[in-house]
């Protein structure tokens, strides 16, 4: 995602994923598919499947303190 700045250039969002394998880029909230497994949630590439990352469910965060709050398998965008 990209954000107008003032002075008319464009900036991307900090929590920007891009997937290595295919160029593909969005904000962690957006299309990336959310698949849950055993102990963690991938994050997905939409256009080529790529997992780009692994996190704890949130289940294990609260023994450990750490997780993400997302526990079942979607898309990041309704």
């Amino acid at each position: 995602m990209t954000v107008p700045t003032l002075d008319g250039h464009t900036s991307r969002r900090k929590s920007t994923l891009f997937c290595w394998e295919c160029d593909h880029s969005s904000p962690i909230d957006g299309d990336w598919v959310l698949r849950t497994r055993d102990r963690h949630i991938e994050y997905v590439c939409p256009d080529c499947e790529t997992t780009l990352t692994r996190r704890p469910r949130r289940e294990n965060a609260d023994r450990d303190g750490t997780g993400d709050d997302r526990s079942t398998a979607r898309s990041a965008t309704p």
